[in-house]
């Protein structure tokens, strides 16, 4: 790189700011989220393609099914690469997974399995919501 007068760089002899962007490091619980999201979506993939076709199934269901889980695979890339709307999409996915958890552990109080997605959609939707974490997307670090 060519330096002017006395080391100054070249863009600042001519009065124009040169912007250094500091890269973004994931955390811990960020890359937690987009791997619990990918393992979801490979999950629904392959559980919807072991049902295509099969008696009692539509293919119709089937290939929904797929597709859904393909968008969680693109959701996870998004929340993997911090792009802004994947911390929104996540963050209106797991409001309405605790919504339905939260009815299903009305509807059935031992239902393990409806205690789990309650705790860990409300751990999720507390953990994006933090001013540090939303600032990681590229959002405002404070306030919601």
């Amino acid at each position: 790189m060519d330096r002017g007068m006395l080391g100054t760089p070249p863009a600042m002899l001519r009065g124009e700011v040169e912007i250094v962007q500091r890269p973004v490091e994931r955390s811990f619980g960020v890359t937690l989220i987009a791997i619990l999201l990918a393992i979801n979506g490979l999950l629904t993939v392959f559980s919807y393609l072991l049902t295509f076709g099969a008696a009692g199934g539509t293919d119709v269901a089937s290939v929904i099914g797929v597709l859904f889980g393909l968008a969680l695979l693109y959701l996870a890339y998004g929340v993997w690469t911090l792009q802004r709307w994947a911390w929104l999409t996540t963050l209106l996915l797991e409001i309405l997974n605790l919504i339905f958890d939260l009815i299903a552990v009305i509807a059935a109080p031992g239902a393990l399995g409806a205690w789990f997605g309650l705790v860990l959609a409300a751990v999720i939707v507390f953990y994006l919501t933090r001013p540090g974490i939303r600032a990681e997307f590229g959002g405002r670090r404070v306030g919601f």
